[in-house]
């Protein structure tokens, strides 16, 4: 993501944070990073889904969404 321009939290049974930023959406199989050589990307805005819990060591991407322009 390169900016961040919101940014929520919500407890659960760990947290969910929600990153709105913009960003490069990359096909789920892009393990390399190839569609985004060198920075190069069409960047949109975007939400990202971030679940955390500490206790267990867990961090897991949720969800990313294509969102409206701010």
């Amino acid at each position: 993501m390169k900016d961040v321009f919101r940014l929520q939290a919500q407890v659960v049974a760990g947290t969910n944070f929600r990153y709105q930023g913009h960003g490069c959406l990359l096909p789920v199989d892009d393990k390399q990073l190839g569609s985004c050589n060198d920075r190069e990307c069409a960047y949109e805005p975007l939400q990202v889904t971030v679940f955390t819990q500490e206790w267990s060591d867990t961090t897991l991407v949720i969800d990313v969404e294509r969102i409206p322009e701010p």
